[in-house]
């Protein structure tokens, strides 16, 4: 079974800049080893900064990627840098990829008695997996516990025990962490994994298995945590995501009234005993799917209130958010649309948009209104059509495009997109408010074929407020080399450099810039110079040496801490011949720091800065205020035997 094809663009768009930059390294450091395939299955171990390498796994069907996860601890923006370099190896050494038989092939040669046997061995060599097998042998079971401690609902097909019991040893875990001193919190990544499995249910249809799941966690924790409370633990990461996962849940099942009141009696109980606001839980479970001004807004009625009567709430988009998540899965797409724009959920909507292949409706339709005269006929000179105009509540969100009747209509496959995005971008850009709106409706034309659009999308995007702009830059400037636009490849890496200079940015637009490079590395000089932000001072330095800038690259240096040893050092080997007196100064000052401390454990460190201002000593000539600078400090510390050890044994002559 072959792999699906992967390019290096599709590489690029789902990992950030730097997350690619660090990918590449480690493909080219050979880092990725043990490549598998087992039939729509890719696993690789990636060699990193543990002991033990990551496991990189990557799902596919015959549409193509379907799925990446990484062992690592990365969490956010794409995929992580273990990811990429096993990307890397399939696009670019397939024929290394080995070929493993699948489970299915594997356990098709047993019989039920070896089966069995597998299991037991597997258990007796990883025994925490006996929870796991309790766990699923309960759920395809099916069996029905009766709950005594808290009032469940009826419709269970699975046994939360084993949850239960997961949870408390998850606290008792965390209780044995505190005891030995650990610092960084033991429990919520275990409870997180245990909360997504009842998300899990949700999203396949079964909320009340999901409701079961939650029930259990829930009153396990709160019966529990005052185990961990004294430790300082605090429940509010846990609390937000029960939040979320319990208003999916109720909104996913079929509840009684009945039902609905056992729950808030659990939840009410459970707010009071857990000092917890489970506020959105509560709201979403008096509103269900019956909530008047909802009924209106999914029928396409939509107030400047948008779906309620009442003042808005704090989480009032936490709710939307997952009202539409669930809409999605059930591919209620118009009522999607209605309820993003009543919402004002503007980055959902435009996506969905671009997701349904309407952007040649929306093109289409805004021509036949210029045609007609639509746009400058307000009467208080505002030439915006009313279409345009903001409804929702939050003024973010305007309707874009309707049919005669008010209704949108029409699903337009997206081959079929017109090469002109002038109209659909116009358009567009008066529903964008920030970048990331921007940024994922640029991913989604570019999903969708429509890279023209995607590329004056994205640059639009980088006009507008946001957090990413560097991103959205670096993923802009790649699709329009893609497209051959060199000009606005370079303005987009520039958007992108203006917030974190990078020296690789550097040079791929000394390569796009041709030649007009001059005019160019000027500005781009005084975008380093004047730019203060944390963790750029190796880029800084690496440009400035690049061009010979050795002053502006001392200044940096004069600034850094003895922590950014190896930047320093890499300053001084290029100042020796430069200014050999500032490297003579800057080594002597940090190394008698170290040895006029007194402290043992360093003093590696201060023979390597001494031996930095030996070489610019000697390079300007002068051996002999070397000697008796070194004479000096020998007869000033020369009880340090560790110091004097290190300097007897090292090249200090």
């Amino acid at each position: 079974m072959s792999i699906p094809q992967i390019t290096e663009f599709t590489i690029r768009r789902h990992a950030n800049a730097k997350s690619f930059q660090r990918g590449e390294a480690y493909y080219e450091a050979g880092a990725v080893n043990a490549v598998t395939q087992r039939g729509h299955l890719l696993q690789a171990e990636v060699a990193g900064t543990e002991a033990r390498p990551y496991h990189v796994n990557l799902s596919f069907d015959d549409s193509g990627l379907t799925s990446a996860n990484c062992t690592c601890a990365y969490n956010f923006d794409g995929w992580c840098k273990h990811i990429v370099a096993t990307m890397l190896v399939c696009a670019r050494e397939s024929e290394n990829i080995e070929q493993r038989p699948t489970l299915e092939q594997l356990l098709d040669r047993l019989d039920g008695s070896q089966t069995q046997r597998l299991l037991q061995e597997l258990v007796k060599e990883y025994p925490p997996l006996i929870e796991a097998i309790d766990r699923h042998v309960g759920w395809m079971t099916n069996p029905m516990v009766e709950q005594t401690t808290i009032r469940l609902v009826r419709r269970l097909t699975i046994d939360p025990a084993p949850i239960r019991r997961q949870v408390r040893q998850i606290i008792r875990d965390a209780v044995r962490f505190f005891e030995e001193g650990c610092e960084e919190d033991p429990i919520a990544e275990d409870l997180l994994s245990v909360v997504q499995t009842a998300v899990d249910f949700s999203e396949r249809g079964e909320g009340e298995n999901a409701i079961a799941i939650l029930e259990a966690i829930t009153f396990t924790c709160v019966e529990n945590w005052d185990d961990i409370a004294d430790y300082g633990a605090e429940n509010d990461e846990i609390v937000g995501e029960l939040n979320q996962a319990w208003c999916e849940a109720i909104l996913t099942a079929e509840l009684t009234p009945e039902e609905k009141v056992d729950i808030q009696i659990n939840l009410e109980a459970w707010q009071d005993e857990w000092n917890a606001d489970f506020g959105l839980v509560m709201e979403a479970l008096r509103q269900g799917w019956d909530y008047p001004p909802l009924l209106q807004v999914l029928q396409g009625n939509i107030t400047e209130r948008g779906a309620w009567e009442e003042d808005v709430p704090d989480y009032a988009d936490d709710l939307a958010l997952i009202r539409l998540k669930i809409l999605e899965g059930q591919e209620r797409y118009q009522e999607y649309l209605y309820l993003a724009k009543a919402e004002g959920q503007t980055q959902q909507y435009l996506t969905m948009l671009g997701r349904l292949g309407r952007v040649e409706e929306a093109i289409e339709k805004e021509a036949r209104e210029q045609g007609a005269g639509g746009k400058g006929d307000s009467s208080d000179g505002d030439s915006t059509p009313p279409e345009l105009k903001p409804l929702s509540r939050s003024g973010g969100l305007k309707p874009m495009f309707h049919s005669a009747s008010g209704q949108e209509s029409g699903i337009i496959s997206p081959c079929s997109l017109p090469p002109s995005p002038c109209l659909f971008v116009d358009a567009a850009q008066t529903q964008m408010n920030s970048m990331e709106e921007a940024f994922a409706l640029a991913k989604t034309l570019s999903e969708q074929g429509a890279l023209q659009q995607a590329l004056h999308i994205a640059q639009s995007g980088l006009n507008l407020p946001g957090n990413c702009q560097y991103e959205l830059g670096i993923w802009t400037s790649d699709l329009a080399v893609e497209l051959g636009n060199s000009e606005a490849a370079l303005l987009a890496i520039k958007a992108a450099f203006q917030v974190k200079p990078s020296f690789v940015d550097y040079e791929r637009m000394a390569e796009l810039a041709g030649e007009n490079w001059e005019s160019v590395k000027t500005d781009l000089l005084r975008i380093v110079r004047t730019c203060s932000g944390w963790g750029t001072e190796s880029a800084k330095v690496d440009i400035f040496l690049h061009e010979g800038l050795i002053d502006d690259a001392i200044a940096i240096a004069n600034e850094l801490s003895s922590y950014d040893s190896e930047l320093i050092h890499r300053v001084m080997n290029a100042a020796i011949p430069h200014n050999p007196s500032w490297v003579i100064a800057n080594a002597r000052r940090r190394a008698e720091k170290i040895m006029d401390a007194g402290k043992a454990e360093y003093y590696y460190y201060a023979v390597e800065w001494l031996k930095k201002a030996r070489t610019a000593y000697l390079e300007s000539g002068k051996k002999a205020d070397w000697l008796s600078y070194r004479q000096n400090l020998m007869q000033t510390h020369a009880r340090k035997r560790k110091l004097m050890g290190m300097f007897q044994q090292r090249d200090m002559d």
